[in-house]
């Protein structure tokens, strides 16, 4: 005995509106660019103890940063968590790419 109204009406794949192709691309790229750090750790192939213990702190404090908007990662440990991870990060370059990068003043 089920409890589901007799006129219920189940759709299937098939049945759905398609995809809006813009908004599928938009929800992508907020989703990689929210996850940028695991994506980079990933694909070093390291995993999340690797990159602690190199930067000497636990699991969950990498999994944080990971997890973090990167608008709120201090630049100190974006360039300590790129460096566990295997980039060489020249902080001259480093600065000079962030300030070409932002738009003029007016």
């Amino acid at each position: 005995m089920t409890n589901e109204p007799e006129d219920t009406q189940f759709f299937g794949v098939n049945d759905l509106p398609d995809a809006d192709p813009v908004a599928v691309e938009t929800a992508y790229n907020q989703i990689v660019a929210r996850h940028v750090l695991a994506n980079l750790r990933a694909g070093s192939g390291m995993s999340l103890e690797q990159v602690a213990r190199r930067r000497g702190v636990t699991k969950a404090a990498v999994h944080q940063l990971e997890i973090r908007p990167l608008g709120k990662v201090q630049i100190g440990s974006l360039i300590g968590y790129l460096q566990a991870v295997g980039y060489d990060v020249d902080e001259d370059w480093l600065a000079r790419s962030l300030t070409a990068a932002l738009p003029a003043r007016s």
